[in-house]
């Protein structure tokens, strides 16, 4: 129960997974635009300002990528959970490939430090079951290992490594605090709600019920 629903009972995640799919799927909608603008506008600044440092070409297939993300959330319908589930993996792979790609072919000289952010960063945007954003996190990270080692120097490596596994158990265990804070808040909202529509003597939805149905009727 912990990996599967942060420990939470079964039968009362299950009531909230509505609420969970609405929640994801207005924030993915949210952070895909907002790092397509914001990688558009690194291109641009690269392209005119070539003494920056900073390669365009680096950033044109993520931003390509989530260009094609947005793109298919807003032509995929309302109930497309399966859509959503998948582009919230493809945004997050899209973020962390990134970042493992500048940590190590653009900085095999220097440590990196946005994919260390991302390990703390992304596994909060959304709310995902423990056991999957630990697999993905241990994942990218055993990525990051393998080329800080095949392409970096060992003075450098050795850093890059340690503070990976540093982050990536803090990541780990913020997000599953984060995660299952939400998780039990919405519970919480979704017994008050029980409460507030269902007559406790007979058991049967009352008034306030009827009539919050009722507004969903043109």
């Amino acid at each position: 129960d912990i990996l599967n629903y942060a420990g939470s009972d079964k039968a009362e995640y299950e009531k909230i997974e509505n609420e969970l799919y609405e929640h994801d799927r207005k924030r993915l909608e949210f952070y895909s635009v907002i790092v397509l603008v914001l990688l558009a506008a690194v291109i641009m600044f690269s392209l005119f300002n070539r003494e920056s440092g900073l390669n365009y070409r680096t950033y044109i297939p993520p931003a390509l990528a989530m260009l094609m993300l947005v793109t298919v959330l807003k032509c995929s319908s309302q109930d497309s959970r399966l859509i959503v589930r998948i582009m919230i993996y493809v945004f997050t792979g899209i973020l962390f490939f990134m970042t493992i790609y500048i940590g190590t072919f653009n900085s095999r000289e220097q440590t990196a430090g946005v994919f260390l952010a991302m390990l703390l960063g992304v596994p909060l945007l959304f709310v995902i079951k423990p056991w999957k954003i630990i697999l993905a996190i241990v994942f990218y990270t055993g990525v990051f290992i393998f080329l800080c080692m095949k392409l970096k120097s060992p003075a450098i490596y050795y850093i890059d490594i340690v503070d990976a596994l540093i982050f990536a158990l803090a990541g780990s265990l913020v997000s599953f605090y984060v995660n299952a804070t939400s998780i039990e808040n919405l519970i919480i909202k979704n017994r008050m709600k029980e409460l507030s529509e269902i007559d406790g003597l007979t058991g049967l939805r009352n008034r306030t019920a009827y009539e919050a149905q009722l507004k969903l009727y043109p």
